[in-house]
């Protein structure tokens, strides 16, 4: 085949001619994933041993009533200590990547390391199956999460908001306000103030909206403003994607918890580890693992969810 000035153009040197007129940007433009936040929103321990497979915590209380006395009685009313026990799953988490026989020959040939995006991808795969499970539990596995804990309490705030709805979106400044304080001192009230939420999260959109809303016209402190000056137990209101879409009926959520390392943790023994690889035939492969005992909540009254938002 020959072009307009009689030279030979093969699709050999049409090939050629493509591949130096293309720019290859050294950059890649990888898919970008939310951040994982069940780490952030709740402490992190290692209260068992990595190779261990249930986690055995314990609970007493105190039995009977001291009363009044007479000189001399000997009839004293006796006092006994009563212990509950409470056993969580532990399970393992497991993923895994490899190199080919040739991979590994021409990063030493070109001394170049190899590439991480795998090893990469099994971490972030590790990290979102416990941030799941932190979140939401596991029935099948025995494990737990916030939001199947049957003793945290769960209520629905008030369907007064324009046309009869709950949402916040269709709330003025003070219903929303109510929402949020009725939220948190149903933790104080309903257990004497033995417990105090120092936290709370809800949605993005949620977040913006009272960091936006104006008490009113004219004023210029936000509802998210007046809220932090005003309450006097919650220190930090955060954002958490997650919570849209995670309450009863699909509807969004917020939670008032108190976090604390004694009322609610998640259990992690084993962090993401990584094995010798291993040849198998012409593949090199990284086995990676780590272990997962869910939300533990020793504590479940210390947390409190609504739903509606």
């Amino acid at each position: 085949m020959y072009n307009e000035d009689g030279y030979v153009v093969d699709a050999a040197s049409q090939g050629f001619f493509k591949q130096q007129l293309t720019t290859v940007m050294a950059k890649t433009y990888d898919i970008v994933y939310a951040d994982l936040k069940a780490k952030t929103a709740f402490p992190v321990k290692a209260t068992a041993r990595p190779f261990d497979k249930y986690l055995i915590y314990r609970q007493f209380d105190k039995v009977g009533l001291a009363k009044i006395i007479a000189n001399y009685a000997s009839d004293f009313p006796s006092v006994h200590i009563k212990g509950k026990e409470f056993t969580s799953n532990l399970r393992d988490i497991g993923a895994s990547y490899g190199y080919s026989i040739k991979d590994l020959q021409a990063s030493q040939a070109n001394q170049l390391p190899l590439v991480s995006d795998e090893a990469t991808a099994a971490r972030r795969a590790n990290d979102e199956l416990a941030d799941k499970i932190t979140w939401f539990g596991d029935a099948e596995n025995g494990l737990q999460g916030l939001f199947d804990n049957p003793n945290i309490p769960t209520i629905t705030v008030p369907a007064d908001g324009t046309g009869s709805t709950t949402e916040w979106i269709y709330k003025t400044s003070t219903q929303i306000l109510r929402d949020l304080n009725d939220l948190v001192n149903s933790i104080v009230e309903l257990t004497k103030e033995i417990e105090i939420p120092n936290t709370l999260m809800m949605p993005t959109s949620q977040y913006n909206l009272i960091n936006d809303k104006k008490l009113d016209s004219v004023s210029n402190t936000t509802v998210l403003q007046y809220f932090k000056s005003t309450n006097s137990y919650v220190t930090d209101v955060v954002s958490v994607p997650i919570l849209k879409g995670a309450g009863a009926g699909a509807s969004d959520v917020m939670v008032a918890y108190n976090k604390n390392p004694e009322k609610m943790w998640m259990e992690i023994p084993l962090d993401f580890t990584q094995e010798t690889p291993q040849q198998i035939a012409l593949r090199f492969t990284v086995f990676c693992h780590s272990t997962c005992g869910g939300l533990i909540v020793p504590a479940p009254l210390s947390a409190a969810i609504a739903n509606g938002i």
